[in-house]
């Protein structure tokens, strides 16, 4: 789990439930295609949040140790 942020989620289902998704996917193939779409895009975007606050830390963490760096100097 990095930054809080837990990447895997179990999701229990009951039986019935998985059949009506099963259902659903074959009626509406298009439908299903463009919700998985959309999930990926969103986790997509969460995950380049990630890596732009991670960028800022890494960026504002290299100022502090070059501040100390140079006040031992």
């Amino acid at each position: 789990m990095a930054g809080g942020v837990d990447m895997a989620e179990i999701i229990w289902k009951t039986k019935e439930e998985i059949e009506q998704e099963r259902e659903v996917e074959i009626a509406n193939p298009e439908q299903v295609m463009s919700k998985q779409i959309a999930d990926l895009t969103i986790d997509n975007k969460k995950k380049d949040m990630l890596i732009q606050n991670l960028a800022k830390t890494v960026s504002e963490l290299n100022i502090k140790v070059s501040q100390l760096e140079g006040g031992n100097a």
